[in-house]
């Protein structure tokens, strides 16, 4: 008899354990990211230096001034230009000046001026393989391609200015 007494209680102290490990658990597994603002020049002095130093989720802000690169965004991130007639990305007349290769990007305020001419695919802005991205309120001039979207879907292109 005392064994089974024994049985009884140690089958008892485990299935509370079990019940309350099933409350416990969910709480400390959950995990919670914060996103913040990356300046440019101030924190990082090119925009391609933010977005790799960027973690996704994170805001890019780029103060007036003329940026002479090619950018690629490869991770979710809003690039946030701080005036579209001053905030200038310039590709120096090779490849696209944007490559967008990540889904959930928004970029809006800049200038994107004098990508490539040496292949279809150079442009202003080039979105490839991606989706539910936002381009709005940018002026996309002497580009070979405005904005060339290449199996992408979900995106909004709206309120741009698209010259030669």
């Amino acid at each position: 008899m005392a064994i089974e007494l024994k049985k009884a209680i140690l089958t008892s102290f485990s299935i509370l354990f079990l019940s309350f490990m099933l409350f416990v658990i969910p709480f400390n597994t959950l995990v919670s990211g914060s996103t913040s603002t990356i300046k440019v020049p101030q924190d990082y002095p090119t925009i391609q230096e933010a977005i790799n130093h960027a973690n996704s989720g994170d805001t890019i802000f780029v103060s007036n001034g003329t940026y002479p690169e090619n950018v690629v965004v490869n991770k979710r991130v809003s690039l946030v230009g701080e005036d579209k007639d001053s905030t200038i990305i310039d590709g120096g007349g090779t490849g696209s000046v944007i490559s967008m290769m990540a889904s959930n990007v928004s970029i809006r305020g800049f200038t994107v001026r004098n990508s490539g001419n040496s292949t279809p695919f150079d442009s202003g802005i080039f979105i490839v393989y991606s989706s539910d991205n936002g381009i709005s309120g940018n002026n996309i001039v002497n580009n070979n391609v405005g904005i060339y979207l290449y199996f992408s879907s979900y995106s909004v292109v709206s309120s741009n200015t698209v010259n030669s």
